[in-house]
């Protein structure tokens, strides 16, 4: 299984605990039956942009799987070969927010709203950000094939896949129209709620979904956990 990391970078860097948890991932990469390549896009100033482009890559070099990697992201290996497991189009990984308040790259904001997959052991939701999103061709193919091309002068033809846009009066995000347009096209979007990803900045932003989803539940007047779901060992 032939998959592209895709990790854009606005200032040509990437954070200490992405870069040993990378090499995690490719040290034991072939022992679990995984062909990795890695590109991270640097020094574009324009994050749509940029995803557009590592996008058309994958969908030219014929990647069976794009997995978008946000550069200021903390992880482990396990959560990322957790992702690859789950065999859907799309999915992503609860990150945390830059937030004093506890919150998450997940629409609908509240979980009580999200559907609970039994049979995946994933959360249905309506868009996760793309900070650490997995793609199958099939979606990427989607999303290409319906999206307006254009030019780029040393990568060719592109298309404008991730793009901003406002809809009844609200602001909608190129993760947000992303998830929409896979959405319109049969493909859901999924979670895992069982690993929670960090966001470094200023200081480490570190959380843990499930809990957030069980106290939206308590507030609600409903004391059952997610059914069936274990942390992983970290």
């Amino acid at each position: 299984m032939k998959i592209l990391i895709a990790i854009p970078s606005y200032d040509g860097k990437v954070i200490c605990n992405l870069a040993v948890t990378m090499a995690e991932i490719f040290r034991v990469a072939e022992s679990k039956g995984y062909e990795l390549f890695f590109h991270c896009r640097m020094f574009e100033s324009v994050i749509q942009k940029s995803r557009n482009t590592l996008l058309a890559k994958a969908y030219k070099e014929k990647y069976d799987y794009l997995v978008f990697i946000d550069s200021d992201q903390a992880f482990t290996s396990s959560d990322f070969y957790k992702l690859l497991s789950h065999n859907v189009d799309c999915c992503g990984l609860p990150v945390i927010l830059k937030s004093d308040k506890e919150t998450y790259n997940i629409q609908p904001f509240n979980p009580l709203k999200a559907l609970w997959d039994s049979d995946l052991g994933l959360l249905e939701v309506e868009a996760v950000g793309t900070g650490f999103m997995k793609l199958s061709r099939k979606a990427i193919k989607i999303l290409w094939d319906e999206a307006e091309p254009y030019t780029h002068k040393t990568q060719g033809e592109i298309r404008n896949i991730c793009q901003l846009r406002v809809e009844d009066g609200k602001f909608v995000g190129e993760d947000w129209h992303l998830c929409g347009r896979l959405r319109a096209n049969g493909i859901p979007i999924y979670i895992d709620p069982t690993v929670t990803v960090e966001h470094v900045g200023t200081k480490k932003w570190t959380g843990d979904y499930i809990r957030y989803c069980e106290q939206d539940r308590h507030k609600a007047g409903k004391g059952e956990p997610i059914e069936s779901v274990t942390r992983p060992e970290r």
